[in-house]
């Protein structure tokens, strides 16, 4: 077995919240039990973290990671050498408890009296990167005549550094006012403003585009394991016609060759949102679930 190494982190019932310090000891444990899926990154959850005051505890050798704001009775699968059997073990003994946004492929393998329903506007869309780099083929005519057209812009692509981050923060608003006000929005738009302000703290990869000297969009995304890179962001100011296509295009070109798939996140049961990412043709999707008490 692995080796298991949580300084710092208590045991259950204690519970400390999740702090940038932490990310070097649950970094190691990720690489060690890679879940597969986009929530389950030290980046994700330090980005959401106001929002959703995370809360962290070991129980039988395994991470916990609680929803402590919103949904307190709510934690992500345990992060772990057996997350089934820890499911089942700890709802046994904490039935008010439940796991959410569990990876579909450990849902599939739960059994005795817990109730498994599964959410398909979380399913993570996971994308062949060399599909998006090439752009190749009929299916893909309609993106590559949108990226020729963007290109009339005369856009320069650039890394995505600190000194653009007023100005990815400022496009922020600009999307941000162009959407209904629905509630994710605004934990959306913190969680990119907290990613933006820690580039390198958290060791993230972005892009930019600019167009007449102004950041237009922006991408920014992260290894989530071995073959599979996760872009947790991506923001364009729509007024220039095919900006989406293009930083999309130009995200995958710009992650490194080892990575085959890229993970683009879910729908969030949104309509326009999932026809725009089964339009770029995912490789798979993976499944989420939760799991509870019967």
């Amino acid at each position: 077995m692995k080796k298991i190494n949580l300084p710092d982190i208590p045991e259950f019932p204690s519970w400390k919240e999740l702090e940038l310090r932490d990310k070097p000891v649950i970094d190691s444990f990720l690489h060690k039990f890679p879940p597969g899926i986009s929530d389950l990154t030290f980046t994700n959850l330090y980005c959401h973290q106001r929002a959703r005051g995370y809360l962290l505890a070991v129980y039988n050798k395994h991470l916990l990671v609680r929803f402590g704001s919103k949904q307190p009775n709510s934690l992500y699968q345990p992060i772990g050498p057996h997350p089934e059997e820890i499911i089942a073990a700890f709802i046994k003994e904490n039935p008010e408890y439940r796991f959410i946004l569990v990876n579909g492929e450990l849902g599939k393998r739960i059994s005795g009296p817990l109730k498994v329903e599964f959410d398909r506007g979380m399913s993570d869309y996971v994308y062949n990167t060399q599909d998006l780099k090439l752009l190749k083929g009929e299916k893909y005519q309609e993106k590559r005549n949108f990226v020729r057209r963007f290109l009339s812009y005369n856009p320069k692509v650039v890394p995505l550094e600190e000194p653009y981050r007023n100005e990815c923060k400022a496009l922020l608003k600009i999307w941000k006012a162009g959407k209904e006000p629905l509630p994710h929005l605004e934990d959306e738009q913190l969680a990119a403003e907290v990613m933006l302000d820690n580039l390198k703290k958290l060791n993230v990869h972005g892009i930019g585009i600019i167009i007449e000297n102004k950041i237009e969009a922006f991408a920014i995304g992260e290894q989530l394991n071995q073959e599979s890179f996760v872009e947790h962001f991506e923001k364009g100011n729509t007024k220039f016609t095919g900006i989406y296509p293009f930083i999309l295009h130009e995200f995958a070109k710009s992650i490194p060759g080892k990575f085959t798939f890229l993970n683009r996140e879910q729908d969030l049961g949104i309509e326009g949102l999932r026809k725009s990412k089964l339009s770029y043709h995912p490789a798979f999707l993976i499944e989420k679930c939760a799991i509870a008490a019967k």
